[in-house]
C-alpha cells in the first residue's frame, strides 16, 4: 500500500494506492491530481510505502513556479547606447535584456527595486577584477580554445530577436524572448546559436536556454556557457557561494574550480536573501568563479559534439529565494 502525505494548503483528488502482484522491476503508474496553494515556492511531500516485508518513507520535492492570474510581458525600449532593451517582467520580477550589448541580461529586479545582476552596462569595454572588457550580468560565451578565445567573444556576434511563447513537455506556459545568431566569426561559421530566457506568470524564476545548431554536414565542436555574476539585493563584495557539499565565503584570494553539483546559490549574508542557479541539462557540475573581493560568481556549461545538422541546449533555472533553506529545494529541478 501506498500513502501519499501532502504539506500544507496542497491537495490531491487521491491519497492511498493499493499495489497488487507487486514486484521488483515492475512499474506501478497512477495519475494524480494536485492542487497548490496560491503562494509561490517549493515545499515537500512523503510518500509512505507499506509492503509485508518493510515500511519506507520518500520525500517528494513540489514546487509551485508560477501564478496563472498574472502575465508574462514583454516590452522593447532603447537604451543609454542608444542600442534595443527588452523588458521581459511577470508582475513578480523584471529582467532587462541587451541584445546588441553581450546578448544577455543586464538586470534582474524584484519589489526591493535592487539589481540582483553585476553588469558594467552600456560599458562595452569596461573592467572588473582581471577581466577585460567585462559585461557582467547573465552573459552567454562561445569559447574556442584552439585560438586561445577561452572566455568565448560570442558579444561579438549580431543577435536578432523576438518575444516568444515556449510551453515546455509539462505544458508549463514559459514566456519570453529568443535571440538568434548566424555565427560569423570563423571557427563557428556554420552554426547558429538560439539564446532564450523564459519566465512563467507570477514566478520567481527565470529559464535560460542556450541552443547551438549544426547546419552543416560534418560533426562540429561546441562549448555552451552562460557565466552569471551576481550582486544580491544589490551588494556583491560579501556574496557567499554555496552548494550541496561545501560553502565559500569572501576571502582574499581567488578560487575556480568545478564543483560535482547541480546546484550552487549565491547568498547575500546580511539579508539572507539568494538566487540559486540549476543545471538542467549535460553533466550535473558547476564552475565556481570566486573573485575574492570581487565576489562570487558561477558558470554553467556543456561541451557539445554536434552530428551534421544536430544541435545541443544548455539549459538552466534560477530562483530568487527568501532564504538558503528555501532556495535549496529548487534542486529538484535538475531531475
Amino acid at each position: 500500500k501506498v500513502k501519499l502525505a501532502l504539506p500544507n494548503d496542497w491537495h490531491t483528488d487521491q491519497q492511498t494506492f493499493t499495489l497488487d502482484n507487486l514486484a521488483q522491476g515492475n512499474t506501478f503508474t497512477q495519475p494524480v491530481t494536485l492542487t497548490a496553494p496560491a503562494s509561490v515556492g517549493p515545499a515537500t511531500g512523503q510518500l509512505h510505502l507499506e509492503t509485508p516485508a518493510t515500511n519506507e518513507t520518500f520525500a517528494i520535492p513540489m514546487i509551485r513556479l508560477g501564478n496563472y492570474r498574472k502575465t508574462v510581458e514583454v516590452l522593447q525600449g532603447e537604451g543609454e547606447d542608444g542600442k534595443p532593451l527588452l523588458t521581459m517582467r511577470n508582475g513578480r520580477c523584471s529582467w532587462v535584456l541587451a541584445p546588441d550589448y553581450h546578448a544577455g541580461i543586464i538586470a534582474w529586479r524584484d519589489g526591493t527595486g535592487e539589481n540582483h545582476l553585476l553588469t558594467r552596462y552600456p560599458d562595452p569595454h569596461a573592467a572588473f577584477a582581471a577581466f577585460t572588457p567585462f559585461h557582467g550580468g547573465i552573459q552567454p560565451m562561445l569559447p574556442h580554445r584552439k585560438s586561445g578565445d577561452w572566455l568565448g567573444k560570442l558579444y561579438n556576434e549580431q543577435f536578432t530577436f523576438t518575444a516568444i511563447n515556449a510551453p515546455d513537455v509539462r505544458g508549463l506556459p514559459w514566456r519570453g524572448v529568443q535571440m538568434i545568431s548566424w555565427l560569423q566569426r570563423e571557427p563557428f561559421r556554420g552554426l547558429r546559436a538560439e539564446i532564450e530566457y523564459l519566465t512563467l506568470p507570477g514566478s520567481n524564476m527565470l529559464k535560460t536556454v542556450f541552443r547551438m545548431v549544426n547546419e552543416t554536414a560534418v560533426y562540429r565542436h561546441a562549448q555552451l556557457r552562460f557565466q552569471d555574476y551576481f550582486q544580491v539585493d544589490g551588494v556583491y563584495e560579501d556574496t557567499v557561494m554555496v552548494d550541496q557539499e561545501r560553502m565559500r565565503k569572501r576571502v582574499k584570494e581567488d578560487y575556480w574550480e568545478f564543483h560535482p553539483t547541480p546546484w550552487m546559490a549565491a547568498v547575500n549574508p546580511e539579508t539572507g536573501r539568494c538566487i540559486v542557479t540549476v543545471k538542467a541539462s549535460g553533466r550535473r557540475e558547476i564552475f565556481l568563479h570566486d573573485l575574492g573581493p570581487f565576489g562570487g560568481h558561477l558558470w554553467v556549461l556543456d561541451e557539445a559534439n554536434l552530428q551534421p545538422h544536430g544541435s545541443h541546449e544548455l539549459i538552466t533555472y534560477l530562483a530568487l529565494a527568501k532564504s538558503l533553506e528555501i532556495g535549496k529545494q529548487y534542486a529538484a529541478l535538475a531531475k
